[in-house]
């Protein structure tokens, strides 16, 4: 549970994962709160908006219960802070690699429960997977990563 509201208060909110916890447990009541609050992500964006950058309508106004999701005029603008701001070069080279080291971290988690699943498998036991390999190569701050094939 711990895990799945990092990611929503990151910005990868997923709706679907609250059906793996009783809707009257303490648990469901703290997912279903984080999927309604802003992210990272939004805050990202109200920061852009600080140092000139509009972030799109879309972008502003889905709703927050939704992942964030890239934009290419988003992108645009970050390319520019990118090259003209070296403070900003700097912040956005250091979220990347928070990223990067998050899904590394995915990467290693799935690596371990390999061992786990095969152990539970032998006793008749495998809980449901998938749900984090869908998520392994899911950047939190994906316009970040989409700049860095254009530099």
């Amino acid at each position: 549970m711990q895990f799945r509201e990092l990611e929503f208060v990151l910005g990868f909110k997923r709706a679907d994962m609250l059906r793996y916890h009783a809707a009257d447990s303490p648990a469901h009541a703290q997912m279903l709160r984080r999927l309604g609050e802003p992210s990272v992500v939004d805050c990202f964006y109200d920061f852009l908006e600080k140092h000139g950058v509009d972030a799109p309508v879309e972008l502003r106004q889905r709703s927050l219960e939704l992942p964030a999701v890239t934009n290419e005029a988003l992108q645009d603008a970050l390319l520019e802070l990118y090259k003209h701001r070296p403070e900003m070069q700097i912040l956005f080279e250091l979220m990347t690699d928070f990223d990067e080291g998050f899904q590394e971290w995915r990467y290693r988690h799935i690596q371990a429960r390999r061992t786990h699943h095969r152990q539970q498998a032998r006793h008749g036991r495998l809980p449901g997977r998938g749900v984090l390999k869908k998520s392994l190569f899911h950047p939190i701050f994906g316009d970040l990563w989409a700049i860095r094939h254009r530099m």
